[in-house]
């Protein structure tokens, strides 16, 4: 069958497209922004590939503080072994900086990855390389160059997989996945607390009689950790989610499992900024072949709401994420709509009612297994496509970097817009009684090689719609003791409005205040404590981003 879609082959250089207005560039360059009064927000679709096998699975993307994106997924096509780690560094233009694979003469697998506070990197997945038995966890820290800083496995004599990682507030990391070396049943979650440098400072596992799989983990607020996965030890059905929350030493806080009768199965977690918590995963309560299920939770791990998304066939869920708007944006891939499989990315409110939802493909198979909301307000989402490629039938790359609706800037055939099927649930949580188990894995340091690759880059469409200039001149003037008036200069007609942030002198943190129309450049902050120092932003947007912020004004109400 015919591949459709703008294909061009470019070795590793990622083509894109600026549109801007040059006659008034004079305007910004002093200020240090492009030769234009419109910033640019390049959006497009690529595939990444060599010539055979580049992973359709757990693939992982991050956009770097300077903007970079880096994607974690795995090759076949060069490297060590069997199956390598593979990690690509593209500048925020989409030109590969560099690309390395990682293992050794077996296989390595299921890469999930995060920026350090250096700069560097800190990648976790599986090895079959090195270890201590079967399958191991493979922990390696990067530098922001690729290069090994240090390497580390961790396991027993039988498999041991490596899921989730993060680098937690005191310097070090937590590592998340499943055990059958330690614990009570055939499969537990297992949990490890690192230093900086790899060694381990607690490690326990969490289960039952039967088996667990921990999908996802993160740090809370308390410098504790919230864990997502499945159980098939307790709950209602075959398998329901089960959500543990652990004290910083790894001792559970609470736990419950959530689902109905049916089987369930969580993939991931994210913190919410009123300290609650978002879960993805799926329910076979409406659709024996699974559909989407969000959960929104208290700090307590109570439900405040609960729905399922979906169509009549599979719609998987692969990662959430809370929004700067303060909803939610997921990611997955869906045979309900679309062709075949589609990649898809569904943007919710903080209600959980759907804002848009889009699916991503061609006549074969996509994929979306990470997404992530970059700086300008839109998205980038990685998985992977055998529609499209270097490999021919084999699985690339696939790679999105989107407008924050979910769009390229312009129409494409390759994105659909489907009418979701959206059913509330009523499930309580259940708790459990589960009680952690020390286990007593010895790290082994690993010779894990790095290796240069050169990979070819297939642009199947490209976008690009111009963001508003940032307002200039922004000024704060006092009305009274307790009110501000605030003024700016508006040098861009493609902004649907502004959005105005304060944040009070001796700390915090930068607060949206009001969203003001387009046309309109001022407004007034009132209610205001007296005998304050006060700190205003602006930046314009439209529906394909934001501008950059304006100069910061201050105003000291204490004079």
């Amino acid at each position: 069958m015919a591949k459709k879609g703008i294909t061009l082959t470019l070795g590793c250089l990622l083509l894109t497209l600026f549109l801007g207005d040059s006659a008034k560039g004079q305007a910004l360059a002093a200020g240090g922004y492009p030769n234009s009064t419109e910033a640019t927000s390049s959006r497009w679709m690529v595939t990444c590939g060599m010539d055979r096998f580049e992973s359709g699975a757990e693939t992982g993307i991050i956009e770097t503080r300077s903007g970079d994106l880096v994607v974690a997924t795995s090759t076949r096509s060069q490297g060590a072994g069997h199956l390598d780690l593979w990690i690509l560094r593209f500048t925020p233009k989409g030109k590969i900086k560099w690309e390395r694979t990682y293992g050794g003469s077996s296989r390595e697998d299921t890469p999930a990855i995060r920026q350090t506070r250096d700069g560097g990197l800190i990648v976790a997945g599986v090895t079959e390389s090195f270890g201590a038995g079967g399958p191991d966890f493979w922990v390696l820290k990067l530098r922001p160059s690729g290069k090994i800083q240090w390497q580390r496995a961790y396991g027993g004599p039988g498999l041991d997989w490596g899921y989730a990682i993060q680098e937690t507030s005191d310097g070090g990391y937590v590592v998340a996945g499943r055990t059958e070396s330690y614990g009570a049943g055939s499969t537990d979650y297992w949990v490890l607390k690192l230093t900086s440098s790899g060694e381990i400072e607690w490690q326990k596992a969490y289960g039952g009689s039967g088996a667990e799989f921990a999908l996802s983990i993160q740090e809370t607020n308390d410098s504790g950790y919230i864990v997502a996965g499945f159980t098939g030890s307790f709950g209602a059905g075959d398998r329901d989610f089960w959500i543990l929350k652990l004290t910083p030493s790894g001792d559970i806080e609470w736990q419950h499992t959530y689902g109905g009768t049916a089987s369930e199965w969580a993939t991931s977690i994210a913190t919410t900024r009123d300290g609650g918590y978002v879960v993805a995963g799926v329910t076979h309560e409406f659709s024996i072949p699974g559909i989407t299920w969000i959960l929104r939770l208290t700090s307590s791990g109570n439900i405040k709401w609960q729905r399922a998304y979906g169509g009549t066939f599979m719609d998987y869920p692969w990662d959430v994420k809370q929004t700067v708007d303060s909803g939610f944006i997921v990611a997955g891939y869906t045979e309900s709509f679309g062709r075949l499989l589609d990649s898809f990315l569904l943007k919710l409110n903080p209600a959980g009612r759907v804002k848009w939802h889009r699916t991503y493909g061609d006549w074969y198979d996509e994929t979306a297994f990470s997404v992530q909301q970059i700086r300008d307000g839109g998205f980038v989402a990685a998985g992977g496509t055998n529609s499209f490629g270097a490999g021919a039938d084999d699985w690339d790359l696939f790679l999105l970097k989107l407008s924050r609706a979910g769009t390229l800037g312009t129409e494409s055939e390759l994105i659909g817009n489907p009418r979701t099927r959206v059913e509330k649930t009523r499930y309580s949580p259940v708790d459990t009684s589960v009680t952690p188990l020390v286990t007593d894995a010895v790290p082994q340091r690993t010779a894990g090689r790095s290796r240069k690759t050169k990979a070819r880059t297939n642009v199947l469409f490209i976008g690009s719609q111009p963001l508003p200039a940032p307002p200039m001149e922004l000024t704060a003037s006092a009305i009274s003791g307790n009110a501000v008036r605030l003024s700016w200069k508006d040098l861009s007609n493609l902004e649907k409005g502004f959005r105005v942030e304060r944040k009070q002198d001796g700390g915090g943190e930068w607060k949206e205040i009001e969203l003001v129309k387009r046309n309109k450049t001022g407004c007034q902050d009132t209610g205001l404590e007296s005998g304050a120092l006060y700190k205003y932003r602006v930046r314009a947007f439209n529906r394909d981003g934001f501008s950059p912020y304006s100069n910061v004004a201050e105003i000291d109400i204490r004079r």
